[in-house]
This record gives structure tokens, sequence and C-alpha cells, in this order.
């Protein structure tokens, strides 16, 4: 079972909350911005920084964090990564709705270019894992994070159209 278990102090003290399925704002269930520790089971959470999945991430493989340091107090959404990082996979297609030509990773490229795809890719299907998206080359620049399942028919939708240089699977730790 995959669940990430919040808690209001350091070292896993307070009352904690048990959660086994994505949550776009913790507000609703009374524990928005009062996370300092957590422990997760199971496959791995993204943890957010603004409600609805956005702002600052970062992925968390099943283990004990007794602190979050710069995370303490911040996180205000998450996501389960159903399935884990292990074998990661996406396709990026050159035109909306996973038309046109398409390429299919299984590992980083620090650059879109050596596979002719540089801000080209306009939609994408996440196969497998969690990844990292860059607007620069090397890993740099303005990201996002998508999971298995994520699938973008049209990047003009989440402002990324012409954007994509980069991209990495995320491993733990990523944010």
């Amino acid at each position: 079972m995959n669940l990430i278990q919040l808690y209001p102090h350091q070292d896993y003290r307070g009352e904690s909350v048990t959660i086994n399925e994505d949550n776009p704002n913790l507000s609703t269930l009374g524990i928005l911005k009062t996370t300092q520790s957590l422990v997760v089971s199971g496959d791995p959470w993204i943890v957010y920084s603004d409600i609805n999945y956005q702002g600052a991430f970062k992925c968390f493989k099943a283990g004990n964090y007794s602190t979050l340091s710069l995370w303490g107090n911040k996180i205000k959404s998450v996501r389960v990564v159903k399935g884990g990082l292990d074998n990661p996979g996406i396709t990026l297609y050159e035109d909306v709705n996973y038309e046109g030509r398409a390429v299919v990773l299984k590992a980083h490229v620090d650059s879109l270019k050596t596979h002719d795809f540089d801000k080209k890719a306009l939609s994408h299907k996440v196969t497998q894992g969690a990844w990292i998206l860059y607007s620069a080359d090397a890993f740099s620049g303005d990201k996002m994070i998508m999971l298995m399942g994520d699938e973008v028919p049209d990047y003009s939708e989440i402002n990324w159209q012409n954007k994509l240089s980069s991209l990495e699977p995320a491993v733990g730790g990523d944010g």
C-alpha cells in the first residue's frame, strides 16, 4: 500500500495524517503548511509547495524523514508515483494530440538537440516513473514534473509550446 504520513513536528511528533491517494489541496485535511516530518511507505511521493500540484516539488522515496529542513511547513499538495521510479519511460510527440514524429525516452537527455527535438515537442505521454522536464539544456531553466499516466495532448494548455529542451527521470530527492 502506498502511504505518506505527515507529522506537524520534527521526529514524528504530534498527530499524523495518513494519505493514501493524490491530494491537490492539503487544507481539506486541515494540515496545509504544517508538516515538519514524514514517512513514506510503498511507492515514492511528490510533494508540492502549492495546491493543485504546482510550484516547487520534491520526490520522497520510501523511508522516514525526521526533519524536512527546507520543506518544513511548505507542503500544500501530494501525488504518489504509482509503479515507482524504476524503468522510466516517456514519449514525446512533435504535434498536438500525440501526432507526428515521436521519440521514446528511457533515460535522461541533457539536450533534445541530439534527437532533433529541441523545443519541438507539443505533447507527451508518461508510461512509467516520474520525469522532470526543463526549458533549457543541461537540466536548467523552468521545470515541471510529470508522473506515470500523465498525458498532455497540447503543450499550449500548460504554456510549454516550443519550450522543452532537456529532461530526466526523477530518482528520489529531486526538486
